[in-house]
């Protein structure tokens, strides 16, 4: 028992019998382990035995021969230990993907409208919560249209009763989704786009279909597209910045 204590491996224990028949002194002349590592005490232990047989055993010399690496045994059960670790955690993930649908829609009442691309949704529990239009992007307050395109979604959306099917949180902590009405077939992204308030915002578009309504928007120069060059609500971020709320 004293044996397998200081050396934490019967395998060990075997091996340093094999090599120097000498089991017995081996236990009174080992160190007592210090509060190092294992491959220290390991190389400790070693160490006292080749004082003992008069030669390293030969995994010693293996070991010196790899620049004082473990066994080879030792190695494959440290690279086993991180794989199972790193399926556990991969199991784990996918259990949290699993789960997440369950979250993944909000149901409500419209209650505030900040911009073209962005309103409020009072759920049934009394939490209001913030939601960025997803997949789209409209002009700013203080941009050309950016009036517009809120006054339309007012008309769209304030006071209704919506479905929001989230599909992101942005860096604000805003609920991404797409919205739905009740009693409406087209959700309100899509109608935006095709009013011609909205830009089809492809660094974050899943749905490719809306490209070809903001293309129809921009034929019928309807809304902001009755400008020649209108201009990209991201563009006049980065020319204005900190101007999003007209502050």
């Amino acid at each position: 028992m004293q044996i397998n204590h200081l050396f934490h491996s019967s395998r060990f224990v075997k091996m340093a019998k094999n090599q120097t028949g000498k089991t017995a002194s081996i236990v009174s002349r080992v160190r007592t382990p210090t509060p190092t590592s294992p491959c220290h005490r390991y190389l400790a232990a070693c160490h006292d035995m080749e004082i003992i047989s008069g030669k390293p055993p030969v995994f010693l010399e293996n070991a010196r021969a790899s620049r004082g690496s473990l066994p080879i045994s030792m190695a494959w059960s440290g690279l086993l230990s991180g794989a199972f670790a790193g399926l556990l955690l991969f199991v784990i993930s996918i259990g949290l993907a699993l789960a997440a649908p369950t979250a993944r829609k909000q149901v409500g009442t419209v209650v505030a409208v900040a911009d073209g691309d962005t309103l409020t949704l009072r759920n049934k529990q009394g939490r209001r919560i913030v939601v960025r239009l997803a997949e789209i992007d409209a002009p700013e307050k203080c941009q050309r249209y950016g009036a517009q395109a809120r006054r339309s979604l007012i008309e769209l959306a304030l006071n209704q009763r919506a479905t929001v099917e989230v599909i992101d949180i942005d860096q604000y902590g805003r609920s991404v989704g797409r919205v739905r009405i009740d009693g409406s077939a087209e959700t309100v992204n899509r109608i935006q786009l095709r009013r011609g308030f909205a830009w089809y915002y492809a660094r974050y578009a899943k749905d490719t279909s809306l490209k070809a309504l903001e293309r129809q928007a921009a034929a019928a120069r309807r809304g902001l597209w009755a400008d020649k060059k209108p201009q990209a609500p991201w563009t006049w971020r980065r020319q204005h910045p900190g101007r999003s709320g007209c502050k």
